[in-house]
């Protein structure tokens, strides 16, 4: 009688391992679509000892999907991220020598290119011995050493403008530079303006070159004159950048500031 009852006892856990039915997946469907809800329950579901296996093993491959989702995600976003963080982290000569780079060159400019490489140390010789002078400061002129010597000059109060003149002695085929202080309105005419260039300005930086490949050449006279707002008590050129063929970086003198009170 003994040996009888044990075959046909029921273990207290088997209702554990039945089939879950249609009512039971349309529940659990429907709490897995509460947000957060949903993903208490995958655990509660995952590790629980009352869930059938069945559950319980779906609960634990959603937590293994959402996990490998979310570790892609992240890794996307990182690379992202830092690809961003590399292209506004180059240098601002960087970027003009690209642009400068890029410009398309027709072939008389492309001898022109020829012909500068090959006078360039004629250039550099020519100016250890002899500088260029240039009236830099109210004291009268001083001598200027570099491929680009600068000046501000010419403030009119009354239209809130000012020059700056260049005397270059290597063709020049962009430049930028920035104004702290002053909110730039706009720049116009002079050399930029003659030779074609493209000038656009932010409220304190000008950037100019040509996209047909236009030099500036050796010479001097107005760049360009620049209009703005918001006076201050003087004016300073900053953050100067000026190219040559092939994107080369010029050298350039520090042009002294000037008085706009």
């Amino acid at each position: 009688m003994m040996e009888n009852e044990k075959t046909h006892s029921i273990p207290e856990n088997e209702t554990q391992y039945q089939p879950m039915s249609i009512r039971d997946w349309i529940i659990t469907g429907l709490i897995f679509a509460i947000p957060i809800v949903n993903f208490v329950m995958l655990f509660v579901w995952a590790f629980g000892s009352k869930t059938q296996p069945s559950k319980a093993n779906w609960a634990k491959a959603a937590l293994i999907f959402i996990g490998i989702s979310i570790v892609i995600w992240l890794l996307f976003v990182t690379l992202f991220i830092g690809s961003l963080t590399s292209n506004f982290s180059s240098k601002t000569d960087s970027r003009l020598k690209n642009v400068a780079e890029s410009i398309q060159l027709d072939n008389p400019n492309a001898n022109k290119l020829e012909d500068h490489k090959r006078t360039r140390k004629t250039y550099d010789s020519r100016k250890l011995t002899k500088a260029a002078s240039i009236n830099t400061s109210p004291e009268g002129n001083e001598e200027c050493y570099t491929d680009v010597c600068l000046q501000l000059r010419n403030h009119d109060p009354a239209s809130q403008s000012f020059e700056i003149y260049m005397l270059n002695s290597i063709p020049v085929a962009g430049f930028q530079c920035d104004f702290p202080g002053i909110n730039i309105i706009e720049s116009d005419g002079g050399l930029l303006k003659e030779h074609g260039y493209q000038t656009s300005n932010s409220s304190a930086r000008i950037l100019s070159f040509s996209m047909q490949g236009t030099l500036i050449p050796v010479g001097e006279g107005i760049l360009t004159t620049v209009f703005y707002s918001d006076s201050v008590q003087e004016v300073c050129m900053t953050e100067i950048i000026f190219a040559g063929m092939g994107g080369e970086q010029l050298s350039n003198n520090a042009p002294e500031c000037m008085m706009l009170n």
